[in-house]
């Protein structure tokens, strides 16, 4: 029985080693997550620019998820949909400012959730 030995990589590893990293590079770099006292604001993209703005007051719920490495996603819920925070740097500790900021916003607006259980 013959084997037959490959002569080049597969293409798994060619994408895993060169591609993937820099479209996280490229995503990372042309995405931009800013919070003020009143809004969130998402910019991304690089030929095509978009931004989301999300008022503070109208998020429903903030969770959290965290990798190995420290990085994670941010998902913030409000009366329009879910938006992830993609590769963000200490997402418990976003998210947990995120919290206070939205709670601070809903208190200036003189608005109380009741939670049902």
């Amino acid at each position: 029985m013959h084997s037959i030995k490959l002569t080049h990589k597969p293409a798994w590893i060619f994408c895993w080693t060169y591609i993937m990293p820099a479209y996280y590079a490229v995503i990372i770099s042309t995405t931009d997550y800013l919070y003020d006292d009143k809004n969130l604001t998402i910019r991304e993209g690089v030929f095509t620019k978009r931004q989301k703005t999300i008022p503070l007051y109208r998020i429903i719920d903030i969770q959290a998820r965290r990798n190995i490495l420290g990085y994670g996603t941010v998902t913030v819920t409000d009366k329009t949909g879910v938006t992830k925070l993609r590769l963000v740097a200490k997402p418990l500790e976003t998210a947990k400012t995120l919290q206070a900021a939205k709670e601070q916003a809903q208190s200036n607006q003189n608005i109380v959730h009741n939670e049902i259980f």
